[in-house]
């Protein structure tokens, strides 16, 4: 399901006035569309929820706000939602509002033009050690900012996003993808002890994430695990292996 009608290649979102440009490879939650802001060319992304399987099965009417956010079916796009307004940050993308444009539910993201780290890895663009350790304090830094607020769940290499800020090719790390994010109903994860964090339903409920970046209690068919910081970490530990090897 295309952010835009069928040949249309414009859209109104918060006050912008967006160009389609084109299509990216979306997430398992949604699609995106890369577009344009007509007056000054800044460029976003539109992130929206995929509905294919609603209307293959005639079961979806576009919704409006109330029917969004009391629907299940929406609690993992609500959860990105309501992360990307809390976690404000150098290192995470920069989110720009979300709307209900045309029935469909939209995230509205600034773009980040300098690939992702998968690329940068498989293009040999990580020529020194140096940036490869500027790369990872950042990621850090990003992943111990966001544990105030929950877990990202789904820390790998093509989440992970860089964006160029001069003619040096010098750049900041946006870690994106917020779709499988755990979110905290208090803050600091760290102070929670177990009992605490049963309490908080911080168990696992079923598999999600990347088997390839994920830790065991994350991919555990079992119900009932509990997962911390910890799964973050370990999927930290596997981008740095991947990006030494």
């Amino acid at each position: 399901m295309n952010n835009f009608a069928k040949n249309e290649i414009y859209i109104r979102f918060h006050g912008l006035f967006l160009r389609k440009v084109k299509e990216l490879q979306g997430g398992g939650l949604g699609d995106i569309l890369l577009v344009e802001e007509v007056l000054n060319k800044t460029r976003f992304v539109i992130k929206s929820h995929r509905i294919d399987d609603y209307i293959d099965n005639e079961k979806f009417e576009f919704i409006s706000y109330n029917d969004f956010v009391n629907n299940p079916e929406f609690k993992e796009f609500i959860s990105e939602i309501i992360a990307y307004i809390n976690l404000i940050h150098p290192n995470i993308v920069d989110f720009y509002g979300f709307d209900i444009v045309r029935g469909i539910p939209r995230i509205l993201l600034l773009y980040v033009d300098g690939g992702n780290l998968h690329e940068w890895i498989h293009q040999k663009k990580l020529s020194s050690f140096k940036t490869i350790i500027e790369i990872l304090i950042q990621i850090a830094t990003a992943l111990k900012y966001s544990h105030e607020h929950g877990l990202h769940r789904d820390l790998k290499p093509s989440n992970i996003l860089m964006e160029k800020y001069n003619s040096n090719n010098q750049f900041i790390v946006k870690i994106a993808d917020f779709g499988l994010v755990k979110l905290l109903k208090n803050k600091h994860l760290s102070s929670y002890n177990i009992q605490e964090r049963k309490d908080k339903n911080f168990l696992t409920e079923k598999y999600v994430g990347n088997c390839g970046y994920a830790s065991p209690e994350q991919v555990s068919l079992i119900h009932g695990k509990i997962i911390d910081e910890n799964t973050d970490i370990l999927s930290f530990g596997q981008v740095t292996c991947e990006m030494i090897y």
